[in-house]
């Protein structure tokens, strides 16, 4: 059964984040900003288990709400994380 287990649950996988630095790029963000924004994202991309790689819905919320809870602790401006949180939408 292991070998036909699909996670349903909607993620940006690392063919998705692919895209998400394009469409970053497209919009203005500087290549060590889009790979700050990986780092921040670095964990739930890029996790252990299988079942679990990707940024799910409720990662994004965390990391968002993180985002704009902790201003002076990355380089992005309001309008910045609203572009990044549209972006990472669009793939899910």
């Amino acid at each position: 059964m292991g070998f036909f287990f699909s996670d349903s649950k909607p993620h940006v996988g690392k063919d998705e984040w692919r895209k998400v630095r394009n469409d970053l790029s497209a919009c203005g963000f500087e290549h060590k900003r889009i790979d700050r924004v990986e780092e921040i994202f670095r964990g739930d991309l890029y996790e252990l288990q299988n079942s679990q790689k990707g940024i799910d819905t409720n990662e994004i919320d965390a990391a968002i709400a993180w985002m704009r809870a902790h201003m002076s602790e990355h380089p992005f401006s309001k309008e910045k994380i609203a572009t990044i949180e549209r972006v990472l939408r669009k793939y899910l």
